[in-house]
């Protein structure tokens, strides 16, 4: 079965998935973001993984740093294998120097975003 020209473009439509467990955070995220792109939010980090195996278009993961029961750098270390072509960013309140260290080698973070 030969996929229309649309059907294509759809499933190699990006998609920036943003997981924070702060709903506040992921509620202005989308006001900020959700008219000039796709976006899927997840309120955790095993949340974030489900989406990530489940849906192949997800292009860039902007993750929190602090949250229960998974970092955000243990997120970053889980999917690195499996998703090794995406876009990964930490997001957080801190800027300390040895958690930029952790992002960018542990989780091999593209980037380290402050939060304002």
């Amino acid at each position: 079965m030969t996929k229309t020209l649309e059907e294509n473009e759809v499933l190699h439509r990006s998609v920036i998935l943003y997981v924070d467990d702060e709903k506040d955070n992921l509620e202005l995220f989308r006001l900020q973001f959700g008219d000039e792109y796709e976006l899927i939010t997840a309120n955790s980090a095993k949340e974030g993984l489900k989406i990530l195996s489940s849906d192949p278009r997800v292009a860039i993961i902007l993750t929190d740093e602090r949250m229960p029961e998974m970092t955000g750098i243990e997120l970053l270390e889980e999917i690195v294998t499996k998703e090794p072509d995406t876009i990964r960013i930490i997001v957080s309140a801190y800027s300390d120097s040895q958690r930029l260290l952790n992002a960018l080698n542990r989780g091999r973070a593209h980037e380290y975003i402050v939060k304002p």
